[in-house]
């Protein structure tokens, strides 16, 4: 009951930040560069499940049964299997779009393209952020598994936000500024995150040599990107369905 509960409110007070942080921006930035703003972050949220490449749902099920097993050899395996391939897979997808938008003519349907490139910082961040929440999930730790992105991201951004105008004229807030500063509200979220997925595993992984099935765990995991979309079958899609909500989708 107390899970529940601890998830009820960081959810409901995510979202709340999350409106503050709406009216905010749509306000500051006005119509043209707030839609620059919710352009970027949709395509970047949206990118950044494909590219996880189904690992998320795979994490909750495996992580929860190596620990049940005191298999902590696999565990280690897994968690350094999946993240490293999707950190990879985000970079160089990245690195990717950046070239396409520097060097063809690539017109961006809103916004400028140094928004979108900034933007695309967020892919590794999105990506690692997701598999660390499915991690947390699958040890049984669902409200630490919210509260980096669905809590503490959004209020972070919005103690930045509120920062850049008290010291700033509200005029320099732009399009690219917003996503620079969710950029950095991101970072931090993930460092919260990383560290109570160091306290959340179990003491003698971190003296358990690593024991990997990467081949196999593709075969398992890849099935499961046909369901990214899946509201019920992707843990991070609740942090996309929260972006949604920020820009006004």
């Amino acid at each position: 009951m107390r899970g529940g509960a601890g998830t009820l409110v960081t959810m409901v007070c995510g979202k709340l930040l999350l409106l503050a942080i709406s009216a905010a921006l749509a306000h500051i930035l006005g119509a043209s560069q707030y839609g620059s703003y919710a352009f970027a972050m949709a395509v970047v949220g949206l990118l950044a499940i494909p590219l996880q490449l189904g690992f998320p749902q795979l994490l909750i099920r495996r992580s929860a049964i190596f620990q049940y097993r005191d298999q902590l050899s696999a565990l280690k395996g897994l968690l350094l299997s999946t993240n490293r391939i999707t950190l990879v897979s985000s970079i160089v997808f990245g690195g990717l779009a950046a070239v396409i938008i520097l060097v063809l003519p690539v017109k961006i349907p809103a916004g400028t393209p140094e928004t979108m490139l900034w933007a695309l910082v967020l892919l590794p961040l999105l990506g690692l952020s997701g598999l660390r929440a499915a991690t947390l999930r699958g040890l049984g730790r669902i409200v630490w598994s919210l509260l980096p992105e669905s809590m503490l991201q959004p209020l972070m951004l919005l103690l930045l936000l509120g920062a850049t105008l008290l010291f700033a004229p509200a005029w320099t807030l732009t399009d690219t500024l917003a996503v620079q500063i969710h950029v950095i509200a991101q970072a931090f979220a993930f460092a919260v995150g990383i560290w109570l997925l160091y306290i959340a595993l179990p003491a003698g992984i971190r003296n358990t040599e690593p024991q990997f099935d990467t081949a196999r765990w593709l075969r398992e995991a890849l099935p499961y990107l046909l369901l990214a979309g899946a509201p019920d079958h992707h843990p991070a899609y609740g942090h996309i369905d929260d972006w949604c909500f920020e820009i006004g989708f």
